[in-house]
């Protein structure tokens, strides 16, 4: 069989006709599967709708969903009004248009390659289970597909053919689509291409030459206002009632987001984005081995894309990729949220099958044959496997009619709220119980009332039992109602599994209920055969067609009491322990080298040479490639090399974190290096010949600015301050936890039983040369706010050498700009005091007002912090850790996007720095997130500039390549991605602005230099030289970024914040950063390109301002900052010698900190293990917490409002445990303290002066004077107790 002749199949409309006329009868079969109980509650909700408008009313006063397929059924009902009868029409209805798609897909297809490509699409399409399930429903799901594809054909109709009645037709099925569901709106994406394509719309970045805009603007306008009649034609009801369709899309749009709490959603709480849908659309809609495949074609795609010329290619790849990168990131993941870019996916899979049969394997055609035919007849098999599920009663008949025959008539039967009934034929008497409703002990006792006067339960699918048991946190009652119910503890024994497999031929697709449960105990019964286990399928797979169903008799009778005390008994221990942390082979950090802070330094110093040499080799193997000099960069390479292989070694559990396998982890790079050294000897030692002096002079400068810092931080190295302590507590109780977790994600000291939900690699990268230098963790905190500050100086000299060619002047001048400078707020004090006469203190800084230039009655609580501001507060935070990486960051995409491509091996760059980038945006990601947007942003700009000199599409070339970055860079850090939950879950407009004063404040030296540098511009031999630089359209690219950073700041905030505090602070930073460096740049053209005569004028001026209005703050505000502090000691680098002396008035009186100091010493010293602690709470920036800050123990609880905001905003679940906490020093019932203890699991409690200050003497007394506890450390003030375990 020649396959190759098939590129021109004869009969190919004939041929697409029989299979979508095949896929039609094929949808009609089972179409009375739910025999009238209309179990879908879309369908239902649509068909009552339906049942309620007229030809004479056409109003549905309902705007989910658009109007399109009410009318449609409406005038093909043949005036049918009754609800069940109407599901009839409607289904064929989504039938018939699903079979068009069927058809529409086979033309799609054949423009996009060739004929077989068309007919393949059809196939696979007419025999996708999600759209056979899909077309069983009267939904709007089918009806939208059609319309997409229909448009996607209409977009390839004005390539082919640009003209006005291409361009309407186009524009009314954009109308179309959208008044059958506004989710659509992606489609502008490919829509745009399209019209760029079409109208032959270019832009040459290099001299921003614009061609074809007025063709393009045209068309985008008549597309937007033809669309929007068609629109208003079909759905005319949503205009009329606009600002009622305006409120159903709101809440539309905040539920798929995640917003609003709805319970259907909860099912996708800390499901992972992108991988949940890969995921299911492998195990569910396209089936195992079809889905499998759709991975591998997409990549084959990305791989052929640079060598076709047919524009559909791109507009095809641009709907699939900005829908998926859209609805696989938002929160709520319905399977059928994919549909529409399933026909794209069976495109690509068919054009796949077809060119490796043609290209690759047609000499061995007919074993290829052979292995096609197996993989045909395989995904064939899923799809009969789910025919043959309407060959059989529904599960909820099946299940009902085992109640009607073995219940009596008028039992009282329970049944979940939120959740389907059965189809009873007998009566009885239904009770809901409410499971989705707020923990509290009314809840449950209201359930126990009613279970204690039923007669059975039964559970209509998996809504409710597979998700409310993974919610342990928010439920914990719940899930133990479950758990005693499965259990028999309840009294209540299962009598009824009802469960469907899809199976054909003995094959059965295993698909487990409480595959995510996994606190549950239950087995399922899958004695099969044979089964491919799927695990867990979505909800909204199986709840509809063929639920899972538990039916529970009322065997023993407990009583109303019986039943609520067995539900609030809970196995805390076995809980906390499998559900969330394991501490059992953690081991308290202390650390070889306590006290000396000289010998401290030596050893980092010593350690981070020593990394940098082990992976030199290997970064000069990459460097080599994508040409990079990485001079500069070695040290900040060679960490972040490191302690990714550390974290991604330990986070898959092939190595434990401790510090032998800290060393032996270093062998991998060491054997690596060592091969690269033998096989590359004489062009690396040729290397280093010619490098020696630079590689020294950056050693240098990083010794230096390490060793100023370092002095710095000796005078004051405090790590608490009562009123500006800043969030010092925080990270060394997050660096101390890491240092005590031998496994990862680490456990969370202020929470315990869970692990760390919180962006933590930027402190693992520290832990992790703690742990290998075995130092205090006192003295490496200050440590590592050192190195911070020398690898930002170190990286930026280097980065600022390439850019204005070894002008060391400007080398320094931008480190001053970015790292050293401040606002304007210390001059204005400066000038505030001349004004007053008040010269005596007229140098006397205060170095926090520039930190806080908004009046302090603001209630959009900004922080206007800056690199050195950032430096000299010293906290170890995620802002400051990631300004050295960031600044490597923009120096390795500018480096890059600046190459000349003629003279590099294309591919291997491409890909080498494509993976480059990836693992550096990834750290970014997991070190600060907020940083994400900007450098996606960035990345994507710096491609179109990079793409535009080499290739036609270079739009798409540079999407492909961003693309590839988001998805490689998220994939390095998976696991990490997978433990963690964001609590933010996107944007909202905010109601705060900045002032202009403000503004100025904060921005005055560059927006000074900008104006001198655009008065500049005005003068065309400067304005030219300019243009020809390769380096402004990048420079000028990064400035543009910042400003609009700072533009969506005044717009937007991200919700939940404390007004704007974190989002203009974490944003603004950055700002800072890519504004200094950009206008650095800017100030050495002017140095550079501008007339001789003049560059006094203005280039002096501008450099004097910068200084004199900078410098103020690095001097005296950091000697104000030295004196910040609660006692002075000697100099020392250990944060905690202020502990030896210092009082504290605390909010319930005064605490000599010295007594919790030689406690926390005598824990470090003779704690082995990772106990959990009590210890009491109190205020945020208080000494509370004080324990599990120092030690890095797991505690009941610590700063709250932390917590609040790391644990999703439930505030109840930290209340929970502040009660407990208080309680248990409060109650003088010894019973209620040991159900604390072992509610939590508590091993160490704490009493010192906080406790005895804050706690009634009634609850502190008996705490010694009984058998449970035992007193282990005790000194004037302080006393730890032990648990007993027995």
């Amino acid at each position: 069989m020649n396959l190759k002749s098939y590129k021109h199949v004869n009969n190919f409309y004939l041929i697409i006709f029989i299979i979508s006329l095949s896929g039609f009868l094929i949808r009609l079969l089972g179409i009375n599967w739910d025999q009238g109980i209309l179990f879908h509650p879309d369908e239902r909700q649509l068909l009552m709708i339906s049942e309620r408008i007229s030809l004479t009313n056409l109003d549905p006063g309902w705007y989910n969903y658009g109007t399109l397929p009410l009318y449609l059924l409406e005038l093909f009902s043949f005036g049918i009004d009754d609800l069940k009868t109407l599901r009839f029409p409607g289904r064929i209805l989504s039938s018939l248009f699903d079979s068009i798609s069927i058809f529409l897909i086979g033309e799609l297809g054949k423009r996009f390659h060739s004929k077989l490509t068309g007919i393949l699409s059809s196939i696979f399409y007419s025999t996708c289970v999600l759209a056979l399930q899909l077309s069983h429903f009267f939904t709007v799901d089918t009806f939208l597909n059609t319309s997409i594809i229909l448009i996607l054909l209409l977009c390839s109709n004005l390539i082919q053919k640009y003209n006005t009645k291409n361009l309407i037709y186009l524009s009314i099925a954009i109308g179309v689509g959208f008044a059958i569901k506004i989710s659509i709106f992606i489609i502008a994406v490919p829509v745009l291409i399209t019209l760029i394509f079409s109208t032959k719309f270019k832009i040459n970045l290099s001299n921003f030459k614009i061609q074809n805009f007025l063709p393009l603007l045209g068309s985008i306008i008549i597309t937007g206002l033809v669309s929007i009649v068609s629109f208003s034609l079909l759905n005319p009801y949503s205009i009329i009632n606009l600002q009622e369709f305006i409120n159903s899309s709101k809440i539309q749009s905040e539920m798929a987001r995640g917003i609003i709490d709805f319970p259907y959603t909860r099912q996708y709480i800390n499901t992972t984005p992108y991988i949940y849908h890969i995921s299911q659309l492998i195990k569910v809609s396209l089936g195992p081995f079809l889905g499998i495949f759709s991975i591998f074609s997409f990549t084959f795609i990305l791989l052929k894309i640079k060598k076709t010329s047919n524009p559909l290619w791109f507009i095809l790849l641009s709907w699939a990729v900005s829908y998926f990168a859209f609805y696989g990131l938002i929160h709520t993941k319905f399977i059928r949220y994919l549909f529409p870019i399933i026909p794209v996916i069976l495109i690509f899979n068919s054009y796949a099958l077809v060119t490796i049969y043609k290209d690759y394997l047609y000499k061995f055609r007919k074993i290829s044959l052979i292995f096609f035919s197996i993989f045909i007849i395989a995904s064939l098999h899923y799809f009969i496997s789910f025919i043959m599920l309407f060959n059989s009663d529904h599960n909820a008949n099946i299940a009902a009619k085992y109640i009607d025959n073995n219940f009596v008539e008028n039992s009282i039967l329970v049944k979940e709220h939120w959740d389907e009934s059965l189809p009873f034929k007998r009566s009885f008497i239904i009770q809901e119980i409410p499971l989705y409703d707020s923990e509290s002990t009314t809840k449950i006792r209201n359930i126990s009332n009613t279970l204690s006067n039923s007669d059975g339960i039964f559970i209509s699918s998996k809504r409710l039992i597979g998700t409310i048991p993974r919610l342990y946190e928010r439920y914990p009652l719940t899930t133990n109602y479950y758990k005693k119910l499965l259990d028999g503890d309840l009294g209540y024994d299962l009598v009824k599994h009802q469960s469907k497999n899809l199976n054909f031929l003995g094959v059965h697709y295993y698909s487990d209920p409480f595959n995510r449960v996994k606190n549950l105990n239950f087995e399922k019964n899958n004695n099969l055969n044979f089964k491919i286990n799927l695990g867990w399928t979505d909800e909204s797979f199986t709840v509809y067609d063929h639920p899972e169903i538990l039916i529970f008799k009322n065997s023993k009778n407990l009583t109303s009491q019986e039943i609520f005390d067995e539900i609030m008994l809970i196995d805390y221990e076995n809980e906390l322990n499998s559900v969330n942390y394991n501490y059992d082979q953690n081991n308290l950090y202390r650390g070889k080298f306590q006290d000396n802070s000289l010998l401290a330094i030596i050893i980092w110093l010593i350690t981070i040479n020593v990394i940098s040499l082990i992976f030199f080799p290997i970064i000069w193997k990459i460097s080599s490639i994508i040409n990079f000099k990485f001079n500069g960069h070695l040290k900040i390479i060679s960490i972040l090399f490191s302690a990714y292989l550390c974290w991604i070694l330990v986070s898959l559990n092939l190595f434990k974190f401790t510090q032998i396998n800290a060393y032996l982890i270093l062998i991998i790079p060491l054997i690596i290096s060592s091969y690269i050294f033998i096989t590359s000897k004489k062009q690396l030692i040729a290397y280093l010949s010619e490098n020696y002096k630079n590689i020294v002079k950056f050693n240098r400068i990083f010794l230096v600015s390490f060793l100023i810092f370092a002095f710095l931080r000796s005078l004051n190295p405090d790590l608490w301050h009562p009123y500006r302590g800043g969030e010092k507590p925080m990270e060394l109780s997050y660096l101390s936890a890491i240092l005590n977790s031998n496994n990862l994600p680490p456990l969370d000291p202020w929470f315990s039983g869970s692990a760390m939900n919180y962006y933590y690699f930027g402190f693992f990268i520290f832990g992790y040369l703690i742990n290998l230098t075995q130092i205090s963790t006192f003295i490496g905190f200050n440590l590592a706010v050192c190195t911070v500050f020398a690898l930002s100086t170190t990286s930026l000299f280097a980065f600022s050498e390439t850019i204005f060619n070894k002008n060391k002047s400007f080398s320094f001048l931008m480190i001053f700009m970015v790292l050293i400078m401040s606002n304007m707020q210390p001059m204005l004090q400066v000038i505030n005091k001349i004004s007053k006469l008040n010269f005596s203190e007229l140098l006397s800084i205060d170095y926090w007002q520039p930190s806080r230039v908004f009046p302090a009655e603001s209630i959009g609580y900004e922080i206007s912090e800056f690199p050195f501001f950032s430096f000299l507060f010293a906290d170890l935070h995620p802002h400051m850790i990631s300004i050295p990486i960031y600044i490597f960051f923009i120096t390795l995409v500018v480096s890059i996007f600046t190459q000349e491509i003629k003279k590099l091996n294309t591919f291997n760059f491409i890909v080498t720095s494509g993976i480059s980038i990836s693992l550096f945006a990834g750290i970014l990601w997991v070190t600060n997130t907020w940083t994400v947007p900007v450098i996606f942003f960035l990345i994507t700009i710096l491609g179109l500039l990079f793409f535009q000199k080499k290739y036609n599409f270079y739009f798409f070339k540079s999407l492909t390549y961003s693309s590839f970055i988001l998805i490689f860079s998220y994939l390095l850090f998976l696991p990490f991605h997978n433990s963690f939950s964001s609590p933010v879950s996107g944007f909202e407009i905010s109601e705060f602005k900045t002032n202009f004063s403000e503004f100025i404040e904060i921005y005055f030296v560059f927006i000074f230099s900008i104006f001198i540098y655009l008065l500049a511009f005005m003068n065309r031999e400067f304005a030219k030289k300019v243009l020809m630089d390769k380096y402004t359209n990048i420079f000028f690219s990064i400035f543009i970024t910042a400003i609009l950073i700072i533009i969506f700041v005044e717009n937007f905030k991200v919700d939940n914040d404390i007004g704007r505090m974190n989002t203009f602070f974490k944003f603004h930073l950055q700002a800072w950063i890519l504004i200094s460096i950009s206008n650095c740049f800017f100030i050495y053209q002017l140095y550079k390109y501008y007339i001789y005569n003049y560059k006094k004028i203005l280039i002096y001026p501008v450099i004097g301002i910068i200084i004199i209005t900078g410098i103020i703050y690095p001097i005296f505000g950091t000697l104000n900052r030295i004196d910040d502090r609660f006692i002075s000691t000697k100099m020392t680098l250990d944060g905690s010698k202020f502990l030896e002396k210092s009082i504290y008035n605390g909010p319930n009186g005064e605490i000599n900190l010295s007594s919790d100091y030689e406690a926390i010493k005598w824990i470090k010293n003779n704690i082995v293990k990772v106990p959990i602690i009590i210890e009491g709470n109190g205020p945020l920036y208080s000494w509370s917490s004080r324990f599990s800050i120092y030690t890095g123990l797991p505690s009941v609880i610590g700063w709250d409002w932390h917590q609040v905001q790391q644990r999703g905003y439930d505030r109840s679940l930290i209340n929970e445990r502040i009660n407990d906490v208080d309680e248990f020093y409060s109650t003088d019932k010894i019973e209620k303290k040991i159900e604390i203890i072992d509610k939590y699991n508590v091993n160490l409690i704490v009493v010192g002066r906080l406790e005895k200050n804050k706690y009634p003497n009634s609850g502190l007394k008996n705490l010694k004077a009984n058998k449970y506890f035992e007193v282990i450390y005790e000194n004037e003030e302080t006393i730890i107790l032990e648990v007993i375990n027995e």
